[in-house]
């Protein structure tokens, strides 16, 4: 992939942004729940896109260090969050263990990734929604 196309892939991070200022207007007990479900659907693609500052960085010198540091915290986050659409692309056999991943392969990563987090942040998102109506107040 090129740098632009995954510089490209930080505009992914727009979406939760958007999902949270346009439900805190429409529907705000539920602001969380759909938050974090668009998060869990975006942050794989979204924290290679952001690693890729790091190698942009290098391209200004000096003057690139701020941007290196969040690519790095884009790193991190992209580790996190590749494991289990890494593993469900090996148990099912699109990715072949000790290859260099491709472009096709990288897309089935980044479904399977949403597949896992999506639900998973959603009902973190879910609870923060229940929470802050007091339902789980005794």
């Amino acid at each position: 992939m090129g740098l632009v196309w995954l510089l490209s892939l930080m505009l992914l991070w727009l979406v939760p942004i958007f999902t949270y200022r346009k439900l805190r207007r429409v529907a705000p007990t539920k602001v969380w729940r759909w938050t974090g479900f668009t998060f869990g659907l975006v942050v794989y693609p979204a924290s290679v896109g952001t690693y890729a500052l790091y190698w942009a960085a290098g391209l200004l010198s000096v003057f690139g260090f701020p941007l290196a540091i969040v690519g790095m915290f884009g790193l991190i986050l992209g580790l996190i969050h590749d494991g289990p659409g890494s593993t469900l692309a090996l148990a099912l056999g699109i990715c072949e263990p000790g290859k260099v991943v491709s472009d096709t392969e990288h897309l089935y990563i980044a479904l399977f990734d949403a597949l896992v987090w999506a639900p998973v942040y959603g009902a973190l998102g879910w609870a923060a929604d229940h929470w802050g109506r007091g339902v789980f107040d005794g």
